[in-house]
């Protein structure tokens, strides 16, 4: 393994000039043509209300992209038969005429239940995505990481059928899982990235007000400045992984300077396991 060791206060300023890499690399990504491409598939789709992602995510926690039966076809995609649907509320509107000026306009009168489907439920042609996996070696960053995270009593396994990585609070304590048909580089990011919500969120912050925006951003910003004061880079991955989240550039850069204390207080405590790791000596066989 890498030996990851650096000077305190050298290893504090690199963290510092990462969070302003991260700043300025989503800043980039407003002027980029795949980040306009993007946005303008993203807008296709329904901008769904807190109650519905709670209802999504309680039906398919898994669930990344979700749209209707006739949205999917309408982007070249279909549902596979057999499929079941992920139910959530939709408006009922119903036309009303204003008394003074006579105009009509549609108010909401009421709701009922409405059917989606994850892209993962969906065959067809393929979608902008611009967080395109991490390709290369790790140098045996995972494995610090997952000692890290068993010194903390988190549990942790591979899951090859979910997303890339999944943080559960579970009645059981914290459990982390990652998908090992990522690169070595790729599941060490996502590791870092799942430490960051088991370091920062509680259960509690999933149930209550704190947007997911703000939660994966603080996560995806951990693992940024974790995995760039070792020298390894996610560079293109996190920047538009953030964005994505928080609906766009000004949004992101803004809330990343609101977290940024969050933000450097776990990724040092990753940093100081890893480094920690890296200076045990190594068990020869007798």
């Amino acid at each position: 393994m890498t030996k990851f060791k650096a000077n305190k206060a050298a290893a504090e300023q690199k963290q510092t000039e990462a969070l302003a890499k991260l700043e300025a690399g989503i800043a980039a990504l407003a002027t980029s043509g795949d980040w306009q491409e993007y946005l303008s598939f993203q807008s296709r789709f329904n901008q769904y209300s807190f109650r519905n992602i709670v209802m999504i995510r309680e039906q398919m926690p898994e669930a990344s992209r979700v749209a209707g039966y006739r949205v999917w076809q309408k982007m070249g995609r279909q549902v596979r038969k057999g499929e079941k649907g992920i139910t959530i509320f939709a408006p009922v509107t119903r036309k009303i005429e204003d008394q003074e000026s006579g105009d009509s306009k549609r108010i909401i009168s009421g709701f009922k239940t409405a059917t989606v489907f994850d892209i993962s439920q969906t065959d067809g042609e393929e979608l902008p995505d611009i967080c395109n996996p991490i390709q290369g070696d790790d140098q045996g960053l995972f494995n610090a990481l997952r000692d890290f995270a068993h010194s903390k009593v988190f549990k942790t396994q591979f899951n090859s059928t979910g997303p890339n990585g999944q943080c559960y609070f579970a009645p059981g304590g914290i459990e982390i899982t990652i998908n090992p048909l990522l690169s070595p580089l790729h599941q060490a990011k996502t590791m870092a990235h799942e430490l960051g919500h088991a370091l920062m969120h509680s259960a509690q912050d999933y149930r209550m007000h704190n947007e997911r925006s703000v939660l994966e951003l603080e996560a995806e910003s951990v693992a940024f400045v974790v995995l760039n004061a070792l020298d390894l880079d996610s560079g293109d991955y996190s920047f538009a992984y953030v964005s994505d989240w928080m609906s766009g550039t000004d949004d992101a850069i803004a809330q990343l300077k609101e977290s940024g204390s969050r933000i450097q207080k776990a990724a040092k405590e990753i940093i100081a396991a890893v480094e920690a790791a890296a200076l045990q000596p190594v068990a020869v066989a007798a």
